[in-house]
């Protein structure tokens, strides 16, 4: 199958494991590279399908790599990269296809999963879920058009595949990183970011998008889009596809920045559902969404920790849109900022915008400069209806809504505060 290993003088004792590797290439039994600083490539230049059987570890107690180069496919039914504690694995596919059933990037060890030149990484099923980090470190990195990692199941129902990046396992590291560029793709249903570890993902350049078949809950993670980036949930007519950040009593951040980048499709945006959920959108950057919560719901059950929600939309150009939007849920603390000529636009028929709406809460939208808009002349606009309310406009900005109701007649601990200045500044 065109197996290379090193001479023994570059890699340490390879001859045991070059025949390993070539019998289990040709037997179908488990592929193991590692232990011994071991090194497989595939290069053969056909069409190729390469069955390693079920268990294919590559960094198990050591250094181990395995490469995939055009245009070959290589199979298993589970890959565990950086296998064993103190194993540590690369892989590499480059122009090929490598199909597997259940992957783990950094299982117990260090591992690192490139995909390069139209190379495709497809795991398909695992009872599991997937991870990259489970309790060692894991890192995903996909460049150039063509690029996919896919882990979803098309023929199966809605979020029935599960991704954990960073935690999902029991462990004292647990961290996982994932990287998009140069027009590369990530494929993904149910996706938990930073769930008993910590978690980052980044996807940046134009053509470069993270496709979401599913929920995503983001708890000790950041996740950044840039660069006419686009992440897309395309469960379209599912129930409810929501984007959390700030889930698990945890602290998430969110930035999107760049003309041309944007994030889209969701039905709930959650900032701070159930933790800290920060999120900044500058540059021209646009996020769509049905609607938007910040600092938890108004009726969730009380949490250990005060969930707190802040959005910035700063910059021309910048929008961020949706159909209603709700800021401080029960015994929540939410944010809003606008400046640099950014709009929040509110749009359809359940288009309000709510501060501190839930009972205990805490909430303040500051609206600032003569090109900053928060746009709907159909909204209504209630300030302190069970909470604490402000609403500040400065240096000409502008807030247009049908309804304004400041307080309630029905909850004594609610209030709502609103203060204009400059010359041109309206509500």
């Amino acid at each position: 199958a065109g197996i290379v290993v090193p001479a023994p003088s570059s890699y340490g004792r390879v001859a045991d494991s070059r025949r390993l590797l070539l019998q289990s290439i040709l037997t179908g039994v488990a592929l193991v590279v590692g232990g011994i600083d071991a090194h497989a490539a595939i290069t053969t230049a056909g069409d190729n399908v390469i069955d390693s059987g079920g268990l294919t570890a590559i960094g198990v107690r050591a250094y181990g790599s395995l490469e995939v180069t055009a245009p070959d496919v290589f199979a298993a039914q589970r890959l565990y990269v950086g296998d064993t504690a103190g194993g540590v694995g690369d892989v590499l596919i480059d122009n090929a296809t490598i199909e597997v059933e259940d992957a783990r990037i950094g299982n117990l060890g260090s591992g690192v999963l490139r995909v390069r030149s139209g190379g495709q990484f497809l795991a398909t099923n695992a009872q599991d879920g997937h991870s990259i980090g489970a309790r060692g470190v894991g890192y995903l990195d996909i460049d150039g058009t063509g690029s996919i990692a896919d882990f979803t199941l098309p023929s199966a129902p809605w979020n029935s595949s599960r991704v954990y990046v960073g935690g999902g396992s029991s462990g004292a590291v647990a961290r996982g990183e994932v990287r998009i560029t140069g027009g590369g793709e990530w494929r993904t249903e149910e996706t938990l970011l930073g769930q008993g570890g910590s978690a980052s993902v980044l996807i940046d350049g134009q053509g470069s998008r993270w496709l979401v078949h599913g929920n995503v809950s983001a708890g000790a993670a950041d996740l950044i889009v840039s660069g006419g980036a686009r992440v897309l949930s395309t469960g379209s007519g599912q129930p409810s596809p929501s984007l959390d950040v700030g889930s698990g009593g945890l602290a998430s951040t969110l930035i999107v920045e760049g003309a041309g980048t944007s994030v889209s499709g969701f039905e709930w945006m959650n900032l701070g559902r159930e933790g800290t959920g920060v999120a900044y959108v500058s540059k021209g950057a646009d996020v769509t969404t049905a609607l938007t919560t910040l600092g938890g719901f108004p009726f969730q059950q009380t949490l250990e920790q005060q969930p707190t929600g802040v959005l910035s939309l700063d910059g021309l150009g910048t929008t961020w849109t949706t159909r209603g939007l709700l800021l401080g849920g029960m015994d929540g603390r939410a944010e809003l900022h606008l400046s640099g000529g950014a709009a929040m636009n509110l749009i359809g028929d359940f288009n309000d915008l709510l501060i501190a709406e839930g009972e205990r809460s805490e909430a303040i939208v500051t609206i600032d400069g003569s090109t900053t808009r928060l746009a709907s002349g159909d909204s209504r606009l209630v300030v302190g209806s069970s909470g604490r309310g402000e609403l500040r406009l400065s240096g000409g900005a502008r807030s247009s809504h049908r309804e304004i109701q400041l307080g309630s007649a029905f909850s004594l601990g609610g209030g709502g505060f609103v203060e204009g200045n400059g010359v041109g500044t309206a509500l």
